[in-house]
Order: C-alpha cells, then sequence, then structure tokens
C-alpha cells in the first residue's frame, strides 16, 4: 500500500509541471469559471470583486455570430470597496475581457501575431465602458494561473517649457515621460 502511494505521489509531482506550463486561456468558459465571485486586493487602494454578468452578455449579444470570425467579449459586473471603507461601492463598473477566437489561435492570423497572448488577458475597470474609477487603478492584467496585475503610472514633471518643447518635437509627450510598472493584487478567499 506504501509504496502504491509513492508511485502515485511521484506520478503526480512528475506531471504537475507539464499541467502549469500548459495554462493558457481557451475561451470565454475558463475566464468566467476562474474569477466569477472572486475578490481581490488591490494593494493600497481596496477590494474588487468579480461578477460574471450574463444579463450584459446576453444583452449585448457578444455569443451571436460565428464564434471563429470575431475575438469574443465576455462581461463582468465588479464591485468596489476602497481601503479602510466597510461598504462596497453602489456605482456600477465594468470589466470586459476581450478573449480572441479559436480560430485566431490556431492560424496566427494578422490580427492575433503573439501566440503568447493565450497566456494573459488585459482589461479596464470602467463604469459605462468608459469612464475610469477615480483615485484607483483601472488597467489590469491577468494571467491564466489567477495571478492578477494593475498598472501603476508614474510620470515624470518638467517645467512648461520643457513640457511644451518635448511635445512639439514628439506630437505627443516621449516614452520617457512615464514608467509603467505592475504591482500585483492578491486573490482573497471567502
Amino acid at each position: 500500500m506504501i509504496l502504491f502511494r509513492l508511485q502515485l505521489l511521484s506520478l503526480i509531482l512528475f506531471l504537475t509541471p507539464f499541467v502549469c506550463e500548459a495554462q493558457e486561456f481557451t475561451g470565454r468558459q475558463y475566464i468566467i469559471d476562474m474569477i466569477d465571485e472572486v475578490s481581490y486586493e488591490v494593494p493600497g487602494f481596496g477590494t474588487i470583486k468579480f461578477e460574471y454578468s450574463k444579463r450584459s452578455d446576453d444583452s449585448q449579444n457578444w455569443r451571436g455570430g460565428s464564434q471563429f470570425d470575431e475575438a469574443q467579449k465576455v462581461p463582468f459586473h465588479v464591485r468596489v470597496k476602497r481601503e479602510n471603507e466597510k461598504r462596497w461601492e453602489r456605482d456600477d463598473y465594468f470589466a470586459w475581457f476581450e478573449m480572441p477566437s479559436y480560430l485566431e489561435r490556431e492560424t496566427g492570423r494578422e490580427n492575433y501575431e503573439s501566440p503568447n497572448e493565450r497566456y494573459w488577458a488585459t482589461f479596464t475597470i470602467s463604469r459605462d465602458a468608459i469612464y475610469q474609477i477615480k483615485d484607483f487603478p483601472s488597467i489590469y492584467v491577468i494571467f491564466a494561473d489567477g495571478d492578477m496585475y494593475y498598472q501603476d503610472w508614474n510620470w515624470t514633471t518638467y517645467s512648461f517649457e520643457e513640457a511644451k518643447a518635448r511635445y512639439l518635437k514628439m506630437k505627443t509627450m516621449d516614452k520617457d515621460s512615464v514608467d509603467i510598472s505592475y504591482k500585483k493584487c492578491n486573490r482573497i478567499n471567502e
């Protein structure tokens, strides 16, 4: 009996790295199963909770048409509870996860250039699809293993003259003006 358990344990340990490396977003249901009713702590800001919105999904008819023709969008209501607050905000925030279609992933079409993008999904949390959350991160990336990070932007401050000169030279602020980093959000088991 002990020999059987050791063999079973060694088989599990042998297969574990292959299972971990094979994680990828395989479609709509994967992201729904992974984060529906799941909360994350956004360090220094508060907590967010994802709730799959079947009603919004059906009303927008994102699932209509051929699944091979376009990217599929998966809507989630996002509840926000700011740090040091006892209640969730009443605002109606959404996150729309755009999942590449099966065909794009298999054929490597031009609009799905990187084969590595199947390992993560980027999304924005906003109200009415365009208004970002005030004083709260709004741009995130989630990996197929459930790890989530938010984008933290640190801008360089210039004098008026220097900012004007940089803008006129580049017709926009140059990439050296901002330092973008990613900070991990902690999954909360409720």
